[in-house]
């Protein structure tokens, strides 16, 4: 009973943990696809409203000679302050300003003048060079104690006019502080391609026109990438953040959201999860123990009775109130008890006689409880290992695929680790060995002669040990690059037998998370994954792919169990052209637009497919390779796959010692669904 209670409170546990942990990755996921989300719609609606505020400008360069017309475009856009028109003057940094128009509702509505707008440009000058060379800018007028500003400048070709222009509309903020609120957990911000804070919710920050200071800011203004997601800490708080660079202007909007408040959430489902799992618990412990007392205290009773049976006291009864076989056991017990009361003499006149028969009786019951034991146990065993058998010959054939590629990658890592330079060591010894040497014989003095020695080249001895060093250290950066990538390969790897087992717990189940996808993607992928072993194998892999819009080649499937199906495809081509001892082996894959369907041609230069196997290479288990080789699951579990998508495998042509063509097709996915 005590090891009931101990699976039960670990499978609880484990089951608790398991749960914790899938939901807290699950939150995680969910909050990027937020911030990704949010950054991307922003983006697109902040350059969808800098795009009409650039035609806007136009408009009034093209006009900003008549009033009329100037009065008209700030009436009908609320949202101008103020229209400058400049040209460049001799010198690259004298400009006139032409012209100049402000929103007379602004100013009143601020109780300022022209005069205390135009001084706006002493603290926030116009960034001219830089328009000029973008074609447009935004940049933050936003002074202390101001109203908040944002200013567009637009490099401008005008009319009749020669030299450079530029013109410069100031906007109000209002729109965009809008677009950005109300956005749940995540807060949005822009900034300027160098950080400086251009629209936030907080006006102070504003108008300090300073750099906000944190990771996901650092990355998005040096990264050449323009959107990504990343974990980061700040201000001692964690972050999940995103950002998505604008195609107008130079901006860049940032998101980003606490973890501690994207979990909270989670952290109050997980308490209730805890207290509901001691309550179970709890109860089941209770009934256990109490269950454990209903068969325990007849047992008990008839342990007792036995005892005394035991010292010749055959009066004793047993009363058992319940109706199971302890009740049975317990009236067997009394009757014989009663009937030895009264065979008692008898007993004692055929002792020897009785203890013969009692004897064999157990004997032979023994042997008959062994004998059952033994069967019961041997059928749970073939059973057991029936179901297991199935299920690791599945398993081990998926996860081996990766745990090849992880192999592979690990040994080309041990042969690197076991190639360190040990002449770089020695050099960097006799560098430091001759320094403290030269500085313990005669000080600074004595190092600082010996270090201007010439030796063989005409370089000094210092310029000569700097070198080394040099070469030294770009050597062990290139080895650590080296091993950060093998080891994001086998993370990569070690995430995608996770699946593969987590999968293979029901083996009925296929099609995992189906979303629209190119089926170049999983190619691509399979072909990175087994990049070692393809080069280790020296075979030419070449990609025939359609012409066709990448949009023509989407399916809907899941991308990992895609990569499934053409790691086992590449690999079965690796061994027939190891099996056909090529000098110079080759892979073809090909994808064709054909009928309302994708198909895919994988070709080798193998040693083709014996007539009598093409009709049974599909069925589970059947192989002709060894144990060590594979399991001869891999093409059945393919099949089960692709049919799960809709679509279909066949051998389209084998050829013995010439080698053979695999045809994969599914149906096509419309560019409409794929994109929704």
């Amino acid at each position: 009973m005590l090891l009931i209670m101990a699976c039960v409170l670990g499978a609880t546990a484990a089951y608790l943990g398991l749960a914790i942990r899938l939901f807290k990755d699950d939150k995680t996921q969910l909050v990027y696809e937020l911030n990704a989300g949010t950054v991307k719609t922003l983006s697109a609606e902040v350059e969808a409203v800098l795009l009409k505020y650039v035609d806007k400008v136009k408009l009034l360069t093209q006009g900003h000679q008549s009033a009329d017309w100037t009065t008209t475009v700030f009436e009908n856009e609320p949202d101008l302050i103020a229209f400058s028109l400049y040209r460049q003057g001799e010198q690259p940094s004298q400009w006139e300003r032409l012209s100049s128009v402000r929103n007379k509702d602004y100013l009143k509505l601020y109780g300022l003048s022209a005069t205390e707008v135009d001084k706006l440009r002493e603290a926030r000058p116009i960034p001219f060079a830089k328009a000029l060379a973008k074609g447009q800018v935004v940049f933050n007028s936003t002074v202390p104690g101001g109203a908040p500003i944002l200013s567009l400048a637009v490099a401008m070709d005008v009319k009749g006019r020669a030299g450079a222009h530029v013109a410069v509309v100031d906007l109000k903020v209002d729109r965009f502080l809008k677009m950005m609120g109300d956005r749940g957990i995540v807060s949005v911000f822009m900034v300027d391609d160098e950080g400086k804070v251009l629209v936030h919710s907080d006006a102070a920050l504003m108008a300090s026109n300073s750099q906000v200071d944190n990771e996901i800011v650092r990355q998005a203004v040096d990264s050449p990438v323009g959107f990504q997601m990343k974990r980061f800490e700040w201000k001692e708080t964690r972050w999940l953040g995103a950002y998505q660079n604008v195609k107008v202007g130079g901006l860049i909007v940032i998101g980003q959201a606490e973890e501690e408040t994207a979990f909270l959430a989670a952290k109050k489902l997980i308490q209730k999860s805890l207290l509901f799992a001691a309550i179970i618990v709890t109860v089941s412990l209770l009934i256990s123990g109490w269950q454990a007392g209903t068969f325990t205290q007849p047992l008990n009773k008839l342990v007792e009775a036995t005892e005394k049976l035991k010292e010749g006291e055959f009066s004793q009864s047993i009363h058992v109130d319940t109706k199971d076989e302890i009740a049975r056991l317990a009236t067997a017990f009394n009757t014989m008890a009663t009937d030895i009361q009264r065979q008692q003499t008898e007993l004692k006149a055929s002792k020897a006689d009785l203890e013969i028969k009692v004897k064999e009786r157990t004997s032979a019951l023994e042997a008959q409880k062994t004998k059952a034991s033994e069967a019961q146990d041997a059928l749970l065993r073939t059973t057991r290992l029936a179901a297991l058998g199935e299920l690791a010959g599945a398993t081990a054939h998926e996860v081996l695929n990766p745990l090849n590629n992880m192999n592979i990658r690990v040994e080309k890592m041990k042969k690197r680790l076991s190639q360190i330079d040990a002449n770089n060591l020695e050099v960097m010894h006799q560098i430091v060995d001759g320094w403290k040497k030269s500085y313990a014989e005669g000080g600074w003095d004595l190092l600082q002669k010996e270090l201007s020695k010439t030796v063989d080249g005409g370089k000094k001895l210092l310029e000569e040990d700097l070198d080394n060093l040099a070469t030294i250290s770009r050597e062990e950066k290139k080895k650590l690059k080296d091993d950060q990538d093998d080891v994001d390969f086998l993370i990569k790897e070690m995430t995608r037998i996770s699946r593969m087992v987590n999968g293979m717990r029901s083996l009925s189940r296929v099609g995992g998370e189906r979303k629209p996808l190119d089926i170049h993607v999983p190619i691509e992928d399979t072909l990175a994954a087994l990049s070692d072993l393809i080069e280790k194998r020296k075979i030419t892999v070449i990609k025939e792919f359609g012409a066709e819009a990448k949009d023509s080649y989407v399916i809907t499937g899941d991308r990992d169990e895609l990569v499934q199906v053409f790691s086992n495809l590449l690999r079965n081509a690796l061994h027939a052209i190891d099996a056909a001892k090529r000098r110079s082996g080759e892979i073809r894959i090909a994808t064709k637009l054909t009928q309302g369907r994708i198909e895919i041609r994988l070709t080798d230069n193998g040693t083709g497919i014996a007539a009598q196997h093409v009709a049974k290479v599909f069925e589970p288990t059947f192989t002709t390779k060894s144990v060590e080789e594979g399991t001869g699951l891999g093409l059945s579990i393919s099949r089960r796959l692709i049919r799960a998508f809709g679509g279909e495998i066949e051998i389209e042509t084998t050829t013995a010692g010439v080698g053979t063509t695999f045809l994969v097709w599914f149906p096509v996915q419309s560019a409409a669904k794929a994109s929704g």
